[in-house]
């Protein structure tokens, strides 16, 4: 790693970060690792979980990914469509092996445009198909309603690979020219499934539930299992009190090593930042690997957790304290000494004023106690979502580098248009602003 270079950890889920990790990739100073969990259990996740081979959930990886990836070609582009891209609802079995044998009149194939692809990488993308349609053939048990063709080239390459999911997902970077920056699985590719129980006893049996449903409780604590509970076995544990619950999931709980090479970016970062996001789904589990939190500790990183703006679905019940109190509680728990080293340097948390007018859906933001040393700041850029920049700025100077904020770009553009009688001209100076190239003023637009 280059003297220059600025090392920087993020704990991240799927989408949470998006704009600052867009942001962050585009600065040549930076080496951004982004560290994510693979228990993800929703939409077309959860059916290719259960399509079998023991696969983690990809779509977490496939979000970030993509948002490394650049599109400044029509390769590229085209490369962004055929990740993000999700089959219809009603597309008939037919069509959908259509498109596996790669059929040039079939019509996803021509909308994605995918034998535009230069040759190797449609070589690359051939052969993960080969592998998911080969396998496909066998098991032919697949819901592929709204099924992402990103998360089934992550399986053709999971399948490739011999189902080793890191080696998957190193495979999809070299796929996906992506060679800056890495998303990293935290754990050394084991698969678990996540459940999680609320203060009234109930059982929530995966991340689709904890994170789409209100819940009325606050979440307990949460657990990762080697197998999926079986639908009998799970009515009977829903029936049985709270305690033996507990009980039952601490006697299975099982805590993943860590991915090696995540701990030796954490031990080399200069930066480490626990992201804001679904907290029980995408970032707590994270926080249960071994040695993770002995490697924290040990990193001469500075440290910085963010909170969220709005109350997801699985905080509503929660104020930043909680969430607090539960980051530390989820990096304890598979651990039997105290804190010996602080996890955390500051906590950068959106300073709430209930007297602003301009304030969004009053009632979803996530309240802290004004009393507590939080670093505060008012960065919502719109509902519930921080203003990368300013968030950016604010790390860089509390870590005392200062020389990357010259490379941020500019975070607003303000045109304003005296139109005082200028009926005529009006359309002609509209169309012109249309054309402008903002690039050449060195603005990055959201």
């Amino acid at each position: 790693m280059r003297k220059n270079k600025i090392n920087i950890c993020l704990f991240s889920g799927g989408s949470g970060n998006q704009a600052f990790v867009q942001l962050l990739k585009n600065i040549p100073e930076i080496e951004l690792n982004i560290i994510v969990n693979g228990y993800d259990d929703g939409k077309s996740t959860k059916e290719l979980r259960k399509f079998g081979k023991e696969i983690l959930g990809p779509s977490d990886f496939r979000k970030n990914l993509s948002h490394l990836m650049n599109v400044n070609t029509k390769s590229e582009l085209i490369m962004s469509k055929i990740m993000n891209f999700r089959f219809p609802k009603k597309i008939s079995k037919a069509n959908f092996i259509s498109f596996l044998k790669l059929d040039k009149k079939n019509y996803f194939i021509k909308n994605l445009e995918i034998y535009d692809l230069p040759y190797e990488t449609l070589i690359n993308f051939k052969d993960y198909l080969s592998y998911f349609f080969k396998y496909y053939k066998k098991k032919n048990k697949l819901n592929i309603a709204d099924i992402s063709l990103g998360n089934l080239l992550i399986f053709g390459s999971f399948l490739k690979n011999k189902t080793s999911f890191n080696k998957a997902i190193d495979d999809m970077h070299n796929f996906l020219n992506i060679k800056k920056d890495k998303v990293l699985n935290v754990t050394n590719g084991e698969n678990l499934y996540l459940y999680a129980i609320l203060k009234n006893g109930k059982i929530i049996e995966d991340e689709e539930e904890l994170v789409n449903v209100k819940h009325k409780f606050p979440v307990e604590d949460i657990f990762l299992l080697q197998k999926k509970i079986l639908p009998k076995k799970l009515r009977n544990l829903s029936k049985i009190n709270k305690k033996t619950k507990v009980k039952f999931f601490n006697k299975y709980n099982k805590y993943p090593k860590i991915n090696l090479k995540v701990k030796k970016k954490l031990s080399e970062a200069d930066i480490i930042i626990y992201g804001p996001g679904t907290q029980y789904s995408s970032l707590f589990p994270s926080y249960l690997t071994q040695n993770l939190r002995q490697t924290i500790e040990n990193s001469k990183a500075k440290k910085f957790l963010i909170t969220n703006i709005f109350l997801d679905n699985d905080i509503l019940n929660e104020s930043v304290e909680d969430i607090i109190n539960k980051f530390n509680f989820f990096f304890q728990k598979n651990h039997k000494s105290k804190f010996r080293k602080p996890l955390v340097n500051y906590y950068l948390i959106n300073k709430y004023d209930e007297d602003d007018v301009n304030l969004l859906k009053k009632d979803n933001y996530l309240l802290y106690d004004k009393k507590k040393n939080f670093t505060l700041l008012d960065w919502e850029k719109s509902e519930g979502l921080h203003y990368p920049n300013w968030l950016a700025k604010k790390i860089f100077s509390l870590s005392k580098k200062k020389q990357v904020i010259k490379s941020l770009p500019k975070s607003v553009l303000s045109i304003v248009i005296p139109c005082l009688n200028e009926k005529k001209k009006i359309g002609k100076v509209l169309n012109k602003i249309q054309t402008l190239k903002i690039k050449n003023f060195d603005l990055l637009i959201y």
